[in-house]
């Protein structure tokens, strides 16, 4: 078994959950932008009610929707850096089997 790969398991295990949370977060941010647009301008009108919304449209959401895409990116490093550690992995594992082969060459002359 390569060195990295039960830490690579638990990297990908951690960036699943990541995942997850950032579709909830998405889920989160569709539900709060339909509640606000559904309350305002129905049970709840005037200048309080607009201003509510225009927080929820200009300050809420986008920093939501700048969370997501904080997480999507770390995703993407996390996934660069296990393929890294991977590739290293096999780089290292096949060294080692040269290594072995040339030890067994010797001694079998």
């Amino acid at each position: 078994m390569a060195v990295f790969q039960y830490v690579v398991n638990e990297v990908e295990d951690v960036v699943s959950t990541l995942v997850q949370q950032s579709n909830v977060c998405e889920e989160a941010s569709s539900n709060v932008r339909n509640q606000a647009e559904g309350l305002v301008g129905g049970v709840w009108t005037g200048a309080d009610a607009n201003a509510f919304l225009q927080e929820v449209l200009t300050r809420f959401l986008p920093e939501v929707a700048d969370l997501v895409a904080s997480i999507g990116g770390f995703q993407t490093n996390i996934a660069g850096a296990v393929q890294i550690f991977t590739q290293m992995d096999d780089e290292v594992i096949g060294k080692a089997n040269q290594l072995y082969e040339q030890f067994t060459q010797v001694y079998r002359n």
